[in-house]
């Protein structure tokens, strides 16, 4: 069987019998797969790691009779350590996961949702709360899910009409690419709670 190399995220990781885990990797290349992990063991700390959710790595597999890969070889990436020390940060990594997965069909490419929710959870400390707002926005935008003209947000809930200071503030959540300007400014709650609606109407986290 041909192996396959990818840098792929862990979207969600089960225990299968006593030394093995499946995971949902979330692939640059492949979009969702679903990876077995086997020979788990204290002894090997690096695969352990590489099937722990929020980890980001380079995995090699192979691909079974089933839809089932298994997991040959991989490097670790990006643990998200900090990410791990903050319940808050915690969570809303979580629930970045929870969104991909819930919107993701099983093997479909999407590298540039990839690389959004890479970029995301690497800079989530700095501002959990803004960052949370934009990637929602972004990830209905890249599902076709939401459109916008000022001042009206249009979406299956209907549309919604903001304010002016709320329009200057969702163009910058949902257009804006510089971390530092994403960051750099407080949302207001009523546009916070705009954005929960709509996302929460498409996904259930």
């Amino acid at each position: 069987m041909k192996e396959n190399k990818s840098e792929g995220i862990v979207l969600k990781s089960f225990a299968y019998k006593e030394t093995e885990r499946i995971l949902h990797l979330f692939t640059h290349d492949q979009g969702i797969i679903h990876l077995i992990v086997k020979h788990l063991s204290p002894k090997k700390p690096q695969r352990i790691n590489l099937s722990t959710p929020l980890c980001r790595g380079q995995y090699v597999y192979r691909k079974g009779k089933s839809d089932l890969y298994t997991l040959l070889d991989g490097s670790i990436l990006n643990l998200h350590l900090p990410l791990r020390q903050s319940l808050k940060q915690l969570t809303i990594g979580g629930k970045m996961l929870q969104a991909i997965h819930d919107t993701q069909l099983p093997e479909k490419p999407a590298p540039q949702l990839y690389n959004l929710l890479a970029a995301y959870l690497k800079n989530l400390p700095l501002s959990p709360e803004n960052l949370w707002a934009s990637f929602q926005l972004k990830l209905l935008k890249h599902e076709g899910l939401i459109s916008f003209s000022k001042p009206q947000i249009n979406s299956a809930l209907g549309i919604h009409t903001l304010t002016e200071e709320e329009w200057n503030h969702f163009l910058l959540l949902a257009e804006g690419r510089d971390f530092s300007t994403l960051t750099a400014f407080t949302p207001p709650e009523s546009l916070k709670k705009s954005i929960h609606d709509i996302f929460s109407s498409f996904i259930k986290l």
